[in-house]
């Protein structure tokens, strides 16, 4: 694969002749390679180069192959890593898989062994890199949604409210005021700003039905008769019925998984 044949990787073991074999056999099978002897010296090269793999050896001098493990998985995701030991330990070889090695390989290897290592552990990265970009493009793209549903919704009430405010100026600025002061005390109790934002346009909405009450009684100065009153009362079960269609609307065109308000 194109990943393989292009791939650098660095070699790390604190016995130089080691580290040679292992790089000669790699760059004949078509790897770019550098070798380093000591866990610090790998961290500079990996600061300094742009690496794919590390094979490392465990047991060195200073910082094992180990902690260097543990280095690379905290400062540079992206690499892979391989460990190389003389000790053919469960316990170990457990932990190091745990810690987020590639592949695990007992000395005395041959080369086979160390080409199939390399080349699964860099298939491993490619399709771990895949679905990493994968899953931040899904999520981009959910993001890119959800905002252009927002402003639809936001428009939509917006309109909604103006509707209102052409019939009763006070209707109009009582229910702007109702959803700002909903939103300050959401944002006052804790609620995260998507939340905040649902019940600023949600309570903007509690009157909206008001739209479909006659002028006659919407306007009228002075008291309303009981009859006028029952009309009055009717702008709730109007505001359920806009509501509804709204709804029903937005999910119509994929954008009813939340309620219109709450």
């Amino acid at each position: 694969m194109i990943e393989e044949q292009t791939a650098n990787i660095l070699i790390v073991d604190d016995e130089p002749d080691i580290g040679r074999i292992i790089s000669s056999w790699l760059r004949t099978a078509g790897y770019g390679c550098v070798t380093a002897t000591t866990g610090e010296q790998a961290l500079e090269l990996l600061q300094s180069q742009s690496f794919q793999l590390v094979v490392s050896d465990i047991m060195m001098p200073g910082m094992s192959g180990i902690d260097l493990l543990t280095f690379i998985k905290d400062l540079f995701p992206e690499v892979a890593v391989i460990l190389v030991t003389a000790v053919d330990d469960r316990k170990t070889a457990i932990m190091t898989l745990e810690l987020g090695a590639y592949g695990y390989v007992i000395k005395p290897f041959d080369r086979n062994e160390i080409l199939i290592n390399v080349a699964n552990a860099l298939e491993r990265r490619r399709l771990t890199l895949l679905s990493r970009e994968y899953e931040q493009s899904l999520e981009s793209e959910v993001r890119e949604k959800t905002s252009e549903i927002r402003e639809r919704e936001e428009e939509i009430v917006l309109r909604l409210i103006s509707a209102s405010g052409f019939r009763d100026d006070e209707t109009g600025a009582h229910i702007r005021r109702i959803g700002l002061y909903a939103s300050v005390i959401a944002k006052d109790i804790g609620w995260n700003q998507g939340s905040v934002s649902d019940i600023r346009l949600a309570a903007a909405m509690h009157d909206v039905g008001k739209i479909g009450i006659p002028d006659s009684i919407l306007l009228k100065p002075g008291k309303l008769t009981p009859e006028e009153f029952e009309v009055m009362k009717k702008h709730t079960t109007i505001g359920a019925q806009l509501l509804g269609v709204l709804e029903y609307i937005l999910a119509a065109h994929g954008e009813g998984n939340r309620p219109v308000s709450s």
